[in-house]
């Protein structure tokens, strides 16, 4: 299994393409110190998504090395990877339950006043109290029918309830309107100093 003691991500040499005549990485070498913020710019198509999916090991480097606190991610199990690693993506994937288990699908054994302090800070308490049955509304089963925003909001407080040391995201705010983006990477700084 994967100790991640710091959380030190090293990418060197890195070289990775989906087939063998288009790469997507070039050579890429990056250190991430633990307890950094970094956010990786670029367009649509220049390997932001892939760079992520490496570090997850959904996929592995055709050359070169990715590490966490220099640990070889080949030489781990992913289960025990991905277990360290919360995962907030553009498009939030949700479970066809309530919102309180789609939030609580990021830590299971998660008490109801963590599952709203997460809500909370991912900016998303203001629309689960106007649902029906609030945090008890069942997602996707009664035609409730969620924004991508407020799908990406119920990604973030999975993110922030599950407390991994590792947190990777994936243009998790690009549905969200500047305001509640803002208060959103709030808290994704606040749940940061907090662990």
């Amino acid at each position: 299994g994967l100790s991640v003691t710091r959380g030190a991500i090293t990418l060197t040499a890195v070289n990775f393409g989906y087939d063998e005549e288009k790469r997507v990485l070039h050579d890429i070498n990056l250190q991430i110190q633990a307890g950094e913020m970094v956010a990786v710019v670029g367009p649509t198509g220049s390997g932001k998504s892939t760079l992520l999916s490496l570090v997850a090991r959904f996929y592995d480097p055709d050359t070169g090395v990715v590490t966490i606190d220099g640990l070889d991610l080949r030489s781990v199990r992913k289960q025990s990877l991905r277990e360290r690693i919360g995962m907030v993506l553009q498009d939030t994937v949700l479970l066809s339950s309530t919102v309180r288990e789609n939030i609580a699908y990021g830590n299971l054994k998660a008490k109801a006043e963590e599952i709203q302090t997460a809500a909370k800070r991912a900016q998303a308490s203001a629309f689960i109290e106007k649902l029906p049955q609030g945090l008890d509304a069942r997602v996707g089963e009664r035609g409730i029918q969620l924004s991508v925003g407020q799908r990406q909001r119920i990604g973030l407080a999975r993110a922030f309830l599950k407390n991994a040391p590792i947190l990777l995201m994936d243009e998790p705010t690009s549905s969200l309107d500047p305001e509640t983006e803002r208060r959103a990477l709030e808290g994704i700084r606040e749940n940061r100093v907090n662990m």
